[in-house]
């Protein structure tokens, strides 16, 4: 765990480090181009990021990267 990314937001569990392990290069791809095009829409960016991040999440459970 990042301790100081825990302080500022508890759900922070630096689930970044597994994107690269649980996504095809393909989706991690298309995750990047979408953080550019909706980097003027915070809302849907926000959304975007929190989706990519419940499901990076789940693949991490699932494959028992990490215990829930």
């Amino acid at each position: 765990l990042e301790v100081e990314g825990c302080i500022r937001n508890p759900k922070y569990v630096g689930w970044g480090r597994f994107y690269r392990e649980v996504l095809t290069p393909e989706e991690l791809e298309d995750f990047r181009r979408r953080k550019v095009e909706l980097r003027h829409n915070k809302a849907e960016y926000k959304r975007m990021k929190a989706n990519m991040r419940l499901e990076v999440e789940r693949r991490c459970i699932e494959r028992g990267l990490v215990q829930r």
